[in-house]
């Protein structure tokens, strides 16, 4: 529920119940000492502020079954890396990931159809996206908060089959590979 472990500085790890549907506002608000968590599929969505400033964090399994990462709700968790955003998720709240400065890499979930302004904002080692398919590229592009169009420096597609054309480009030149390019 709500505030259930707000701001146990002490508590390390924890495993939820799979009764759990919902990480509600607050629920391990700072609990800076958590550096992992199993998160049970049973849940649906991660509330507001859910792991915010939970800054010794270095992995988190989101399981399939959620849809809603909410505002801030992984703001400054400074020790994560990487986070793999299942494909149902479709809204990533404003600030969800701001402030996670060791943040290098994210995928994009093939159902996300809104992200909040500034949801990536100051991850600042963050040059890596991972898209499911190559038509989704622009449309990952479009749905990027401004701040991070500038950041990031390469996509990768997981479904390579599917790619028509290839862009690679360098300070001094770009190169296309494929047809009619």
């Amino acid at each position: 529920g709500e505030n259930a472990f707000f701001e146990c500085a002490s508590l390390a790890q924890i495993t939820i119940p799979e009764s759990v549907t919902v990480i509600g506002e607050y629920a391990f608000y700072e609990c800076s000492s958590l550096t992992q968590i199993n998160i049970p599929e049973s849940v649906t969505v991660i509330s507001e502020y859910a792991f915010y400033e939970c800054s010794s964090l270095t992995q988190i399994n989101i399981p399939e079954g959620v849809t809603e990462i909410g505002y801030e709700a992984f703001y400054k968790c400074s020790s994560l890396t990487t986070i793999n955003i299942p494909d149902g998720v479709t809204e990533i709240g404003s600030y969800a990931f701001a402030y996670c400065t060791s943040l290098t890499q994210i995928n994009i979930p093939q159902g996300l159809t809104e992200m909040g302004e500034m949801a990536f904002k100051e991850c600042n080692q963050l040059s890596y996206i991972v898209v499911d398919s190559d038509s989704k590229i622009d449309r990952v592009k479009e749905l990027l908060p401004q701040d991070l169009k500038a950041k990031v420096t390469s996509f990768y597609c997981k479904h390579v089959a599917n790619i028509k054309a290839l862009s690679l480009q360098s300070p001094q030149k770009k190169i296309n590979l494929g047809s009619n390019h």
